[in-house]
């Protein structure tokens, strides 16, 4: 389960920034049914377990940041998952914060904390806009034992891992001259098989994290095509919505390279298309006409919130096989507001729900129900006069659980929210 996050000079986010996933202090017990509890591995300094939360809401105006964080998140776990991810890549994917003279040359810096298998793991590494500059991985495996497994930087124009005497036989291998500038050690001795059970615990945990930034092109279509089971689910859900959707069904189509070629494609995608030799998936939906036969609709044919909705249903069936986090950008996306509420509801309530945890960016206020979340699984993204973002739980503002989150939210009260300058009309 994800602990905790940190971001610094990357793309608005100019200072350091903790993204928590842990409760906050509140002098009342709110929703206890909202506490992951992991009864394995360590425990606090306080001897309580590790306790995390499952949901978590991010407010905030237009262009605070709220995308941001989650780009964060997902391009830190694709450059941990990914072979040659920064060679691969078109440009470079750390910007830093460029409204500074200070910080446009000044290397970004991610960590995440999370626990596995057990194992409380802090992992992180900063990147310059040419390669990775330094690299680390700790265990805690106990309340007093906080292991540094291996610490990589740069001395002399040259880099250098220090290990743990567990790990001596990477120090032996010379394991600095080894690793790509360009690649994390961690993915990089994993894919050897190096490491030991620390790193692949660590990697695991990276690989098997699901993202839905929803619309995803052509992904539904494939998990539908792929899964039978999804598709009942989905179908179920979809059809007691209102929707006048009987059922859905999804076909593959081979990509028809030689139609593309006759348009002007660059030619290494053509190469690359053939090389890969792609399909695509399409959803059909089936309604009832009035003298009882079916009629097929291309989902283009659907509503949005109808399509909004279908994407997110998976994260329910997916929670039921193994735990994972579960990233939205604008869950309400075209949604109505009771279906997004029965969505939450769904997540948090179900017996299936174990330690998945959902993360989500929203503009609907009408989420900000203390009937629906706890003070702190709710987050407010800003910035400042010189446009950087920083966030803030609403249960670290005084008097928090006096108020009615939506009315103080909507006049101000914690910040979020866009300011207009008047603009005359002419």
């Amino acid at each position: 389960m994800l602990i905790r996050f940190y971001v610094e000079n990357f793309l608005s986010f100019r200072d350091g920034c903790f993204f928590e996933m842990t409760p906050g202090f509140t002098r009342r017990k709110y929703f206890p049914n909202h506490i992951i509890i992991d009864d394995s591995g360590p425990s606090d300094k306080k001897g309580k377990k590790i306790q995390a939360l499952p949901i978590t809401a991010i407010y905030g105006a237009n262009a605070s940041g709220k995308s941001n964080l989650l780009g964060a998140f997902h391009l830190v776990c694709r450059f941990v998952t990914s072979d040659h991810f920064l060679s691969n890549f078109d440009g470079w994917p750390f910007v830093p914060f460029l409204l500074s003279a200070e910080t446009t040359d000044r290397p970004s810096k991610f960590e995440i904390v999370l626990k596995t298998k057990g194992i409380v793991y802090t992992y992180g590494f900063t990147v310059s806009q040419e390669k990775v500059l330094e690299e680390w991985l700790q265990a805690q495996t106990t309340p007093k034992v906080n292991t540094i497994l291996f610490e990589r930087f740069i001395e002399k124009d040259q880099t250098v891992i220090e290990f743990d005497s567990q790990l001596a036989e990477l120090e032996k291998d010379g394991a600095g001259k080894w690793v790509p500038e360009k690649e994390l050690f961690l993915t990089f001795a994993t894919k050897a098989g190096k490491g030991g059970v620390h790193f692949q615990n660590v990697k695991h945990w990276f690989d098997h994290i699901c993202f839905v930034f929803t619309p995803v092109p052509n992904g539904i279509g494939k998990l539908i095509y792929k899964n039978p089971d999804i598709k009942d689910f989905i179908a179920k859900f979809v059809k007691n919505a209102d929707s006048g959707i009987m059922s859905i069904d999804a076909k593959e189509e081979k990509l028809n390279i030689e139609k593309m070629k006759e348009l002007p494609f660059p030619k290494e995608l053509l190469e690359r298309l053939e090389e890969e030799k792609p399909s695509l998936y399409t959803i059909t939906t089936q309604h009832q006409r009035d003298d009882g036969k079916e009629v097929s609709f291309p989902l283009q044919m659907e509503s949005e919130g109808t399509r909004q909705f279908m994407e997110l249903l998976p994260v329910l069936f997916m929670m039921k096989k193994t735990d994972q986090i579960f990233l939205v950008d604008e869950l309400e996306s075209s949604l109505h507001p009771l279906l997004a509420k029965w969505f939450l509801r769904e997540f948090i309530n179900s017996p299936n729900r174990r330690k998945n945890q959902l993360i989500f960016t929203t503009h609907d206020t009408n989420l900000l129900d203390r009937e629906l979340l706890r003070g702190d699984e709710i987050w407010f993204v800003q910035k400042d006069e010189k446009s950087a973002s920083s966030f803030t739980r609403l249960s670290e503002y005084e008097n928090w659980e006096n108020f009615n989150y939506e009315r103080a939210y909507l006049n101000g009260r914690f910040g979020g929210i866009p300011f207009f300058q008047e603009t005359e009309m002419k």
